[in-house]
């Protein structure tokens, strides 16, 4: 039975073979048992530059318990090495990610291995290199961006200060900084530096931003518009804006005061409307803001009186020549008024000076700009004069006691500015027309009409201080005379000459070639004093002197105190005293410091203050006006007291001058002002020539 016994053999053998590796393989008998595997376990796969990690190996089925033994490849090194387990160490922290592989090998069968992967992130880098500017009344949202470390970020602000409208928020890889910007936010706000730092242990990594700057642009101002219609009458439907622009989207209003009764306040648009029941003066402040906290406010004051009861018949402007508030005025009670001013950081003393001293100023638009330093009042110094510093002055109150007189007895405006920001020639302008057809300097050769010869120009204003070439010095716009004529109102303009090359209606086309200048512009200026005495006084008058009576600086004259008194004079023993309104201001500021910074209404100005001195029976007794006034407040006080329309001009928006007065007090006799020069020796005095010589 040999093949029945070999197939049992075999098959019995093959039974025992497995039984055998069943069950006696795992101990062996002298031969050898192979590790099955190798597994690797990490503590932190992700590793900030220098921090650590630790690993631990298992091994199945190891012989005698021979563990394994560690490599590293890609950086960074291995410690606290036994046959189970390992530290890495990353290498310092770098600008560019590394893959680590650390492997593990059996001791036992170094055929059987196991790896684990560790990344090691570059540092952390900011990636935004700017912050955007913005403006009040936006919303801001901008994003800060990092990459590299380990993830999550914490941010936060090391360096500098964020407005307090704006956060700082993390979200997700970055921090948004955002908010509403409203009024207290705007500014510049500098050096400031971001730190993001990563979540990486033992050892964060940080990264900063370079210093950064956030500029938000403040809203544009909020301006009022201009005065309202004055007076209202009793009983006479009523309607004044005090309409603002500026700010930030729609504005609100609201007051502070009284109005007259009868009339109400359209909190949305300004307006001022209704009937007045009652007679009086109703003084009030308008305040405007919008919804970011930007905010304004003005004064104005409502008359009421019966239809045609302004007791004013006659007004007369007395226009003097060159010289500020700070200059005239310095020291009066209960006015604004500076005794040191600022050049470029220092403060200047102001030092007194005599009327009549010889000095050399700039008063020509670029010289304005210069002083004025974009509202620092800091650049009124003049290198090339023999002093300087020689603006920086004050003329003495006993230099000018006539003025001083007038001023304490009546209406001082100590908030009068000019309303050009320029010389003479222009400045003459707004006061017939309330423009000056954009020219900005006096022409040259200073012939100032349209009887210049051929090739005069003046200047127009350019930005920024500079002037446009310029253009023939006769215009052909409407001026108050027209409106005068129009409405059968008398005017006289007094001046040292006809064609004098600078009275101001020389340079308008229609009046210079029409009747109008050969009928109602007299000289010489002294003429008027034999008018008033002889009984004769137009509705509406202008008087401008010759040099030695103007103030200007450099005539080498005080009598122009004395030439003002004695037409005031005049007039307060006439019998036109009972109805007339004397306004006595100067044309230009003359190069004079003065400290108060001009309100902006458009690119001509207004410029510098001038005084003012309001004298009628009806001005208010020993009173300061702090209300805004410029030189187109005259025409408007003749379109307000008439009953005119406006020019379309600054007169549409100035303010009337009705602050300057109270036309329920009673009339009282005029008291002389004392003088040095007589009425006499300025009626045969020699001419003097121009008052403007710049």
């Amino acid at each position: 039975m040999p093949a029945f016994a070999g197939f049992w053999i075999g098959t019995l053998s093959y039974l025992v073979v497995i039984a055998i590796f069943v069950s006696f393989g795992p101990s062996g008998c002298g031969g050898s048992s192979p590790a099955n595997g190798v597994a690797i376990t990490v503590s932190a796969r992700t590793v900030d530059g220098s921090d650590s990690t630790a690993l631990t190996a298992t091994v199945s089925n190891d012989r005698n318990s021979a563990g394994v033994s560690w490599s590293v490849r890609g950086g960074g090194t291995l410690s606290s090495t036994s046959t189970f387990g390992t530290t890495y160490t990353a290498p310092a922290p770098s600008n560019s990610a590394l893959t680590v592989t650390v492997t593990a090998t059996s001791v036992a069968d170094s055929s059987k291995t196991a790896s684990a992967t560790i990344i090691v992130p570059a540092r952390p880098a900011i990636t935004a290199a700017a912050l955007r500017s913005s403006a009040v009344g936006k919303a801001y949202s901008q994003l800060l961006t990092a990459s590299g470390g380990i993830l999550p970020y914490t941010w936060k602000l090391t360096s500098g200060t964020l407005p307090a409208c704006l956060t700082i928020t993390a979200s997700g890889s970055g921090a948004l900084i955002a908010g509403t910007l409203n009024a207290s936010c705007a500014g510049t706000y500098s050096n400031l530096v971001f730190q993001v730092t990563d979540s990486g242990t033992p050892n964060a990594l940080t990264a900063k931003t370079p210093a950064l700057t956030l500029t938000i642009a403040a809203a544009p101002a909020i301006k009022f518009g201009g005065a309202m219609p004055d007076p209202a009458a009793i009983d006479v439907a009523y309607t004044g804006s005090a309409a603002a622009s500026g700010g930030v989207g729609a504005l609100t209003y609201s007051l502070s005061g009284t109005l007259p009764t009868g009339l109400s306040l359209n909190t949305s648009s300004g307006a001022v409307t209704g009937t007045p029941t009652a007679v009086g003066t109703s003084w009030f402040t308008m305040a405007a803001a919008d919804a970011y906290g930007d905010s304004n406010s003005r004064s104005y004051s409502i008359g009421v009186s019966t239809p045609d009861a302004s007791p004013i018949k006659h007004i007369v402007v007395i226009m003097q020549e060159n010289r500020t508030f700070d200059n005239l005025f310095n020291g009066f009670p209960g006015a604004d008024s500076a005794q040191s001013g600022m050049n470029k950081g220092t403060v200047v003393p102001l030092t007194p000076v005599p009327l009549a001293g010889t000095v050399s100023l700039d008063n020509s638009h670029l010289g304005w700009w210069k002083a004025w330093d974009n509202g620092k009042m800091d650049g009124f110094a003049l290198s090339w004069a023999n002093d300087p510093l020689g603006a920086y002055a004050y003329v003495q109150s006993s230099d000018i006691q006539p003025y001083w007189t007038l001023a304490t007895q009546y209406t001082l405006a100590d908030r009068m500015f000019q309303s050009n920001t320029g010389p003479s020639f222009g400045a003459h302008q707004y006061l017939i027309a309330g423009q000056s057809g954009q020219a900005d300097e006096n022409p040259n050769n200073n012939f100032f009409g349209c009887d210049a010869p051929a090739g005069t120009t003046v200047a127009l204003i350019g930005p920024n201080g500079t002037d446009l070439p310029g253009v023939y010095p006769c215009f052909d716009y409407q001026t108050m005379a027209d409106l005068l004529d129009a409405n059968g109102i008398t005017w006289s303009y007094y001046s040292y000459g006809r064609s004098s090359n600078f009275e101001p209606y020389e340079a308008i086309r229609h009046i210079f070639y029409g009747n109008d200048f050969k009928n109602n512009i007299i000289s010489p200026q002294t003429q008027v004093l034999t008018d008033i005495a002889n009984g004769k006084l137009a509705e509406v008058t202008w008087v401008t002197p010759d040099l030695i009576h103007s103030d200007h600086p450099g005539s080498n004259s005080n009598e122009g105190p004395d030439w003002v008194a004695s037409v005031v004079n005049a007039i307060g023993a006439s019998p036109f005293w009972n109805s007339t309104a004397i306004f006595i201001s100067w044309d230009d500021w003359g190069g004079w410091y003065d400290h108060a910074v001009p309100p902006v209404i458009d690119d001509m100005g207004p410029g510098f203050r001038v005084p003012l001195i309001v004298v009628s029976p009806y001005a208010k007794h020993g009173y300061v006006s702090h209300q805004d006034y410029e030189t187109a407040s005259l025409l408007t006080f003749m379109e307000k007291n008439f009953n005119l329309p406006n020019l379309g001009t600054r007169d549409a928006t100035a303010n009337d001058l009705s602050d300057c007065f109270d036309y329920s007090q009673t009339a009282t006799p005029y008291i002389p002002i004392k003088t040095n020069v007589s009425v006499d020796v300025l009626l045969h005095e020699k001419p003097s020539g121009p008052p403007d010589d710049d």
